[in-house]
């Protein structure tokens, strides 16, 4: 429930500040009460997680029935109306948009808006962690960035990750796919595009590079 109220979310210390957080032990902690003072509830923030406690305020234990999967009736259904309410706003008064977390997401994003001075375009409600860049000459794409579980890529372990796809001569693509750091384009034609893994296993100024490779064959009718 927690991480799907903040994903794609990033805690701003000042806000948190403002909001009536106070600094403790590397975080930020807030206390408030909910139904009615029937429940403490405590809010961690801490290390990008955000963590809570819903403590009994008659008896002193913590109550956890809100967080269960499954769980139902009309009390439990109050706590968790009142719990998400307050994560809800936090969310929204404290925390800043982050779809691309990776250190060289944001550098290739800053790259882009630098050099070529175009900025993410988010086209799909649908896919709210995909963005594409476009020429402003044509129009035509020449990057596409994305967060998206890592077996869609045909990669073990689960869990999610950050990739670009860029044009690239269809010689070079079939050099350089490994299905580890370099796939063939993912939702792209596979023949003309290419997928980079941003998890820093490709030096960033190799993808800067590509990032340029890609400008140019765009231009290209």
């Amino acid at each position: 429930m927690i991480r799907d109220i903040f994903k794609f979310k990033k805690a701003n210390a000042q806000k948190l500040k403002e909001y009536g957080f106070s600094a403790t032990d590397g975080g930020y902690s807030l206390r408030t009460f909910i139904l009615n003072g029937l429940f403490e509830m405590r809010v961690l923030v801490k290390d990008g997680e955000v963590g809570t406690m819903l403590t009994d305020c008659e008896s002193g234990e913590e109550y956890r029935l809100h967080l269960i999967e499954g769980s139902n009736g009309e009390f439990v259904g109050k706590v968790k109306a009142e719990y998400e309410a307050v994560l809800s706003d936090i969310r929204d008064k404290c925390f800043d948009e982050e779809i691309f977390k990776n250190a060289q997401s944001k550098q290739v994003i800053q790259y882009i808006e630098n050099r070529y001075g175009d900025r993410l375009e988010f086209l799909w409600e649908s896919s709210p962690s995909t963005a594409v860049w476009r020429r402003t000459d044509n129009r035509k794409w020449y990057g596409a960035i994305f967060v998206l579980q890592k077996s869609k890529l045909g990669l073990s372990g689960g869990g999610e990750t950050e990739i670009i796809d860029l044009r690239a001569d269809p010689t070079a693509i079939e050099s350089l796919v490994d299905n580890v750091s370099y796939f063939r384009g993912y939702h792209m034609n596979k023949k003309s595009w290419i997928t980079i893994m941003l998890d820093g296993s490709i030096p960033t100024q190799t993808v800067f590079d590509r990032i340029d490779e890609s400008y140019l064959l765009a231009l290209k009718k």
